[in-house]
């Protein structure tokens, strides 16, 4: 019975420590504002390691937004359906106009792929003071984001995926 316990507090401190680590994201990279942009970089191995993977991409891009839900989305203002990439931001800042990619790290080679270059945001939304979604201009570290943009198909953003600016 001791044992059973011991058991299963060491893996909720374990799955605690691994959450810890995952929602830290880049707040380790916070102090490095050199955006180091290292085209020679394409072909690193991450060795499948998604909480890796994430920390060396903070390391390397301007921008980092985990997407976490990608939304099919038909925009009130435009009136047009695209996809909303919802998450938070991890680094940097994003403006409308801004050109992104959305990288992603490929599950058999763990090596980072691009797989969209040269998006065009085309609004952004976030949670004004009192936390309803509001149209923003212009978002920063730390806030939640819907990144909307058009001309792909919300299928091809499931898993791992990033959006970044180099």
């Amino acid at each position: 019975m001791k044992r059973r316990k011991l058991t299963i507090i060491t893996v909720i401190l374990m799955l605690l420590l691994t959450q810890s680590i995952i929602l830290t994201g880049c707040k380790d990279e916070k102090n490095n504002e050199s955006g180091t942009n290292t085209e020679d970089n394409e072909n690193i191995d991450y060795g499948n390691d998604p909480v890796y993977f994430k920390h060396q991409i903070c390391k390397k891009y301007k921008l980092v937004i985990p997407i976490e839900i990608p939304m099919s989305w038909t925009s009130p203002y435009r009136g047009t359906e695209g996809i909303s990439l919802a998450g938070r931001i991890e680094k940097g800042k994003i403006k409308v106009g801004d050109k992104i990619e959305i990288i992603g790290q490929d599950p058999e080679s763990g090596k980072e792929v691009t797989y969209f270059k040269d998006i065009e945001v085309l609004e952004l939304y976030g949670n004004n003071e009192k936390h309803e979604p509001q149209l923003f201009d212009e978002l920063k570290e730390e806030d939640n984001a819907g990144v909307y943009i058009e001309g792909i198909e919300r299928n091809k953003l499931e898993g791992n995926k990033y959006v970044i600016i180099r």
